[in-house]
């Protein structure tokens, strides 16, 4: 979760098919991309196509640093 004032490093992000699809949704997409960009620039961005799929989504994140 982005906090605003706050700080803190991210490792991953995980979007969700949900954001990212169905198409009608590539304005929504873009705003979250460009938002996690700007608050975690150093955090790997991943997706997953089922809420179950977090875990595996985030294990193939690169390795930071």
């Amino acid at each position: 979760m982005l906090q605003r004032g706050g700080s803190k490093d991210y490792d991953c992000i995980v979007i969700g098919g949900g954001v990212r699809k169905p198409d009608p949704n590539l304005a929504l997409f873009e705003r979250v991309i460009n938002t996690v960009h700007k608050h975690a620039s150093g955090a790997a961005i991943t997706f997953n196509p089922r809420p179950n799929d977090s875990v595996e989504a985030v294990a193939r994140a690169p390795p930071k640093g």
